[in-house]
């Protein structure tokens, strides 16, 4: 998987990565993406995505190698 992330000075850095945790500014997990397995024949990946509004968010952190614990009491979806 490639991350594409926008820096300060408005230019894009593309990173390779196998896991991505975003987090809000106070460290809290809100998405992640895992990638848990690259087909041999095809060279495709199969990426493994969460985030806090899912209900079993916690969950597939879990199983996905994240030990945080999230806990959501409003999650406002006209902003996303």
């Amino acid at each position: 998987m490639r991350l594409e992330i926008l820096n300060g000075l408005g230019q894009v850095v593309i990173l390779p990565a196998t896991r991505v945790l975003v987090t809000d500014d106070l460290g809290n997990p809100i998405a992640f993406a895992v990638t848990f397995h690259r087909d041999a024949a095809s060279g495709r990946e199969h990426t493994r995505v969460g985030h806090a509004g899912d209900k079993d968010f916690n969950a597939q952190m879990r199983m996905n190698g994240l030990t945080r614990t999230v806990l959501v009491t409003h999650l406002d979806t006209a902003a996303i």
